[in-house]
């Protein structure tokens, strides 16, 4: 969020409803659950919230066939009517999951692009519980043709880099522009993790050879 205010020079943001971004006071206010929010402090003003794009319980009681992307013309409208037209960013989830594992109807974020692009308007992408690998893809925007500005990633993030390989590979299957390769570092080892024994023996054996040799002990001087 700071990134975007800083970079665009503006200050409002719009979220979706039912979304879910974070526990702290910021990514609260952008939240829009209510059984998150509940206990809170004041929260951030200068947010707007758009309807998710939920095709089974639509907010216009409509089908996709008809619609025309209702879900995301609507957030070109909140953007005009309920802010003062200095928004900097729309944060969204690929596959909203706090909110029901929701998938955005396809063409839904090429459409939200061009009007965030009409507007002069960053795209924040929430990766956090849909990335790396999740969907069958490193990212999940990936599916819908989209590269986002900015993309929020946490918790998979250290595994995927863990035991990643140190050199990219020649025919790599990430052919996005916005994907990462990971590569680790210094004080991460690139060989496959050891498997550790599943017998309480072999535990013991294994745990004491990996243990650092003792220092012998000095016994007191007996008293004559």
């Amino acid at each position: 969020m700071r990134v975007a205010k800083r970079y665009s020079g503006k200050s409002e943001m719009v979220a979706l409803e039912s979304s879910f971004h974070g526990r702290t006071n910021a990514t609260l206010s952008i939240t829009g659950n209510s059984a998150r929010k509940k206990g809170g402090y004041t929260y951030l003003s200068g947010i707007a919230f758009a309807p998710a794009p939920y095709c089974y319980r639509c907010f216009a009681e409509t089908t996709p066939d008809k619609c025309d992307l209702l879900c995301a013309r609507r957030v070109g409208e909140v953007m005009r009517l309920h802010l003062s037209g200095n928004v900097c960013a729309f944060i969204a989830e690929p596959v909203m999951g706090e909110g029901g594992i929701i998938t955005p109807p396809h063409g839904y974020f090429k459409r939200v692009k061009q009007i965030l692009d009409d507007e002069g308007a960053l795209f924040i992408c929430d990766e956090v519980q849909s990335g790396f690998g999740r969907t069958g893809k490193m990212f999940a925007i990936e599916h819908y043709g989209v590269e986002p500005d900015i993309i929020c990633m946490a918790k998979a993030s250290p595994t995927a880099g863990r035991w990643a390989p140190s050199r990219p590979r020649r025919r790599s299957p990430i052919r996005s522009k916005s994907a990462i390769i990971f590569r680790p570092s210094a004080a991460t080892p690139s060989r496959a993790p050891r498997r550790w024994p599943t017998s309480l023996s072999s535990r013991r054996r294994a745990w004491s050879s990996s243990r650092p040799p003792r220092a012998p002990r000095s016994r007191p001087a007996s008293k004559a």
